[in-house]
């Protein structure tokens, strides 16, 4: 009946979509036929995949988000165009928040699902069953902006409140992680955030569910018995809770640490990745009862060394909290990723030099991505509304707002597009790889270490190569960076900080480095593999796993 697609999200985490699994669930348990289809980025399969069964699945939902949507909704488009489907509707954040723009962008599109989906997507699709001759729906189901079928008007209807608590939801169709050769998967324990952070779209979603809870959690049981699931069912070891806070006060101490024991009652062999704020931080406990389940990554909100950026991004921490933090994760052997944001509207230089600073001090300068991204400000946010449009941009052709606005300062304007230009053209993206040599070996060195904590002894050749190309890589980034922030200061343009000519040091030794970290990384996990057997290098994304 219906065809539910989607593309990955992050490259380091499964190809699944877990919103779109859920759906899935969902319209399964109510006897609905469903087909789960991953678009692969940038992939030239894709159109065969859109018509795998051809005729068969006449409703096409698609979650759509900022990275691929225009080749997505391009492609599910021509394929309305040519027939194989009879209505396409889309979902997910970005759909939601630029549901306006899209709608009217794509005239073609039938709807759009706003905030959660499942209840709203049950609902939808009943009712297009109802009329098989002509798929027509009725434009005030709660949920969705809707172009009526009859008269084309675009309506919005009211907003949903949910009637099911999460424990109500059946478990998350994975068809996906069945095929996929990579042994983690996604899941979530809550929904929802306690925070209110300025650049950060889960505040604006709560417009699409009026009258709920910011945060809502699952039982311990039902999480658990995911868990297990996808342990025996899928061979699953490395699992990554996508909640926006894993944590958020007190009141989750019990709920956690009896999550914890439950998983020691099963004998549940697992470990598992987390998303948390460096303030308010679990308490100690909490945090020892975790990692001794199986904790052994978390995701920290760091965003800043700055203490006037992190007032502007509504973050409530001082700058030594991810200090302290990261402090309290090495003694229970905790490994840790973190978000940061280097460019924003209101950039300063200083502010700019700062945070290469703070992060090269903080041995994560190596996260060349969060330096060249200047941050997304979704419609919706708090900080969108405090930039200005550009106003040699006609925006009634664009869809994605979140990145139309101007730096305020020049010099800072000028850093970011040299930097763009020789990380993303000269260098060819190649940072992405450094920092996945990085990451990749950190979370290896600490999965090892639970099992062997002599590791880095009896090892210790290959563990300290890999240490020096690290930070030499380090050294090497800080020196182009600085030489940069010093350039504009005296004049230069984004043509100077991108220039291969004034840099061919720079570039010359990076490309040197490049292959340095590329083998240190392999020989390491090929140790791992040779001394304590395929499980751990078996668990970590390594760029090798497909569909």
């Amino acid at each position: 009946m219906i065809r539910l697609a989607f593309s990955r999200t992050l490259m380091t985490q499964s190809g699944a979509s877990l919103t779109m699994n859920s759906i899935g669930g969902m319209l399964r348990e109510h006897g609905i036929e469903i087909d789960m289809c991953l678009l692969e980025r940038n992939s030239h399969i894709n159109g065969k995949r859109l018509c795998r069964h051809s005729g068969s699945f006449p409703v096409l939902l698609l979650k759509i988000n900022f990275q691929d949507y225009e080749r997505n909704m391009g492609l599910a488009i021509e394929a309305k165009r040519a027939g194989l489907f009879q209505r396409i509707f889309v979902c997910g954040p970005f759909a939601s928040l630029n549901a306006q723009r899209v709608i009217e962008f794509y005239p073609e599109l039938d709807g759009i699902i706003l905030g959660e989906g499942e209840e709203t997507a049950l609902e939808l699709v009943k009712a297009l069953q109802h009329d098989p001759m002509n798929y027509t729906w009725p434009v005030n189901i709660r949920g969705g902006l809707w172009r009526d079928p009859v008269t084309g008007e675009i309506i919005e209807a009211e907003p949903r409140i949910p009637t099911l608590s999460l424990d109500q939801l059946p478990f998350p169709v994975r068809e996906v992680e069945k095929k996929e050769r990579a042994a983690l998967a996604n899941l979530e324990a809550s929904r929802g955030c306690l925070a209110n952070c300025s650049f950060c779209h889960i505040p604006a979603m709560r417009s699409f569910e009026e009258n709920t809870a910011p945060r809502r959690v699952k039982s311990v049981q039902r999480v658990v018995d995911e868990m297990e699931s996808l342990r025996y069912e899928y061979s699953k070891n490395f699992l990554i809770f996508n909640d926006s806070i894993f944590w958020g006060s007190d009141r989750d101490n019990e709920r956690l640490i009896e999550l914890a024991n439950e998983i020691h009652r099963r004998k549940l062999k697992v470990r598992y990745m987390v998303y948390l704020r460096c303030h308010p931080f679990p308490p100690e406990e909490v945090l020892q009862a975790l990692a001794e389940s199986g904790l052994i990554r978390v995701f920290l909100g760091v965003e800043s060394g700055t203490k006037d950026t992190l007032k502007l991004f509504k973050k409530g921490i001082k700058t030594d909290a991810y200090h302290d933090v990261k402090e309290k994760l090495e003694v229970y052997g905790v490994s840790h990723h973190i978000g940061f944001i280097v460019f924003h509207p209101f950039s300063k230089v200083e502010d700019v030099k700062t945070n290469i600073e703070y992060l090269y001090h903080m041995n994560k300068l190596f996260r060349v991505g969060v330096i060249i991204e200047k941050i997304r400000l979704l419609p919706g946010s708090g900080m969108h509304q405090l930039v200005q449009p550009p106003e040699d941009v006609d925006l009634s052709s664009i869809v994605d707002l979140a990145y139309q606005y101007r730096f305020t300062s020049g010099e800072v304007r000028a850093l970011h597009e040299g930097f763009t230009l020789i990380f993303n053209h000269v260098l060819k993206k190649s940072y992405m790889d450094m920092e996945f040599f990085c990451t990749n070996t950190d979370l290896a060195i600490h999965m090892v270490l639970r099992e062997d904590p002599k590791f880095k002894l009896t090892h210790f050749r290959q563990w300290q190569y890999f240490l020096e190309q690290k930070q030499q890589y380090q050294d090497l980034l800080l020196r182009y960076f600085e030489e940069c922030i010093e350039g504009v200061q005296h004049g230069w343009s984004e043509s100077e900080v991108s220039s291969p000519v004034l840099h061919r040091y720079f570039i010359q030794n990076y490309w040197r480095l490049y292959h340095r970290l590329q083998l240190a990384w392999g020989n390491l996990l090929e140790t791992i593999r040779v001394h304590h057997g395929p499980e751990i290098p078996d668990t970590l994304f390594t760029g090798e796993e497909s569909v």
